[in-house]
């Protein structure tokens, strides 16, 4: 070898030695094979280090300091030689797409404190996949506010302009605590500029904003799919508007399939009425209305006009009696309605609603409600004859109490019924009902939830702790007639202080159990 080629073999080294894995660097096939080297030594003066220590068993300062200083340098040997370190472009554009949790750019913010700008700081090579890989930027937030955004802030053009052509998802939330939005306005502008790339919309607006925009016929929403709208803070009670009578900025939306309302949204939250819901409610798949506004009434005229309704979320504020329907209601039959949620303080809200329904395809039932004295010996009343009518087969049920029952010593007299009604249940979840140390028992033999994996329920006694724990044991070792295996099973103790120590020791015979049967990675909370 000529002295230039030792000088240039000498150099590199020194070159590897200093930055390897110091960066993102692509390293050559002949300079990784010389990482690759250098590692194996690294390694061998480590062990070399460790075996001087033990043997003079002394804290030499010099000794430990060499052993950490090799300890980092195999750390960056390591991390040059990586398998990531030769992923093509493409491959690593696809890994930073999947692996973002969140893809939102809040803007304006620091760069550093969201992921498709911070990924730009790591090193050159991850920077141009970032600024180049559009799906990355495809869902902006913005947080506005009027008085500070006169104008388009510059990191939100240059969000938007990365985002190239495809799919976008606006999150705008205003933060205004009056109704009115001092001028100039930017977000009609920004919204009715890139309104035809948004396939989802998530709009937090005072109520004159949500008006012009619901109320615009000029926006084009062509490739809409998602529209979630609330109201700003401050403008969520006290609204003039029935913005339901019309909302031509709809009018184009021909792929909108999911609608969600947050608040009031009729004048004095009083109840929308037939009037009240025009809107493209026969194209829609997902309903969810979180509002006062919805009444039993309403909902039934809902599902009249969305035949094709397939998830439904209602939650009500309504209190007291609510609207009771006395006259005889035809039934409401939805064929392709597979998940619905129920939620109010008032359970006739709750009853009223589900009273005309048949949905053959329903496989997930939440409901939570607040107990009284009309449904508490039989709360899943409405929930059962729902099953009977339709013939349909639940695989998740969850039903809780939203506030605790003065007396939990009684378990709901048609507990039993239900869950004879779920033989293909595989989430039963309920809070705040006392389940039957009988029910329990049944279940350990195998004639109850005997599809479960995951089991949440509410128990009183020590007897019933035993209970839900042999369950625990018998799933585990598939010992119920062939039942399936729990991944999780949870109790909430609803019993006196004097059940602690009994409690106490149901805990640890658990932990033994999930020793003996190495399944440490199941969840049991008793």
């Amino acid at each position: 070898m000529s002295r230039n080629q030792n000088e240039t073999s000498s150099a590199n080294l020194q070159w590897v030695e200093a930055h390897a894995g110091t960066t993102n660097e692509l390293l050559s096939d002949s300079d990784r094979n010389l990482v690759r080297s250098l590692l194996r030594a690294a390694l061998q003066d480590l062990k070399d280090l460790e075996r001087q220590i033990a043997e003079t068993d002394s804290m030499d300062s010099l000794l430990l300091e060499r052993a950490d200083d090799t300890t980092t340098r195999i750390s960056r040997l390591r991390i040059a030689i990586a398998p990531h370190q030769r992923l093509p472009t493409e491959v690593l554009a696809e890994v930073f797409v999947n692996c973002i949790g969140d893809r939102s750019v809040e803007i304006p913010v620091p760069a550093s404190q969201h992921i498709p700008w911070h990924l730009g700081h790591i090193c050159a090579r991850w920077r141009n996949v970032a600024l180049s890989e559009p799906r990355l930027w495809n869902t902006i937030f913005f947080t506005y506010h009027p008085r500070k955004h006169t104008s388009i802030p510059p990191a939100l053009q240059e969000a938007l302009n990365r985002s190239g052509q495809g799919p976008l998802t606006f999150i705008i939330v205003c933060i205004s605590h009056t109704h009115t939005i001092s001028a100039p306005d930017i977000i009609p502008n920004l919204i009715s500029r890139y309104a035809y790339r948004c396939t989802e919309i998530r709009l937090v607006l005072p109520e004159l904003q949500m008006k012009a925009f619901l109320e615009d016929p000029s926006i084009s929403l062509d490739s809409l799919e998602t529209a979630n709208l609330a109201f700003s803070i401050g403008c969520r009670h006290n609204i003039t508007h029935t913005f339901f009578q019309e909302a031509p900025v709809f009018a184009s939306a021909s792929r909108l399939r999911k609608l969600i309302l947050h608040g009031a949204w009729s004048q004095n939250n009083s109840p929308f009425t037939l009037e009240d819901v025009n809107g493209p409610w026969r194209q829609l798949t997902h309903i969810g209305l979180y509002t006062g506004s919805v009444i039993p009434s309403t909902a039934h005229a809902l599902f009249i006009m969305c035949p094709n309704l397939q998830d439904c979320c209602l939650e009500s504020n309504i209190h007291g009696d609510g609207e009771m329907i006395t006259t005889s209601l035809s039934d409401i039959i939805l064929p392709h309605l597979r998940r619905m949620h129920l939620g109010s303080p008032n359970p006739s809200f709750i009853f009223e609603i589900i009273r005309p329904l048949i949905l053959p395809a329903l496989t997930s039932f939440t409901q939570h409600f607040e107990i009284d004295i009309s449904t508490r010996k039989q709360p899943f009343a409405s929930l059962i004859s729902l099953i009977r009518r339709s013939h349909c087969r639940l695989t998740k049920v969850e039903i809780t109490q939203k506030v605790m029952p003065e007396d939990l010593s009684h378990p709901p007299d048609d507990m039993e019924a239900l869950l004879e009604l779920l033989p293909d249940v595989t989430t039963f979840c309920q809070v705040r009902f006392v389940i039957a140390v009988s029910l329990l028992q049944r279940m350990l033999a195998g004639e109850l939830l005997n599809s479960v994996r995951t089991f949440r329920c509410s128990l009183n006694s020590i007897a019933a702790y035993a209970l839900f724990v042999d369950i625990v044991e018998a799933r585990w070792t598939n010992e119920s007639n062939g039942g399936a295996i729990l991944e999780e099973a949870v109790s909430y103790n609803y019993g006196s202080e004097a059940l602690h120590d009994g409690i106490l020791k149901e805990r640890m015979r658990v932990r033994e159990i999930q020793e003996r049967l190495k399944m440490k990675l199941r969840k049991v909370d008793v």
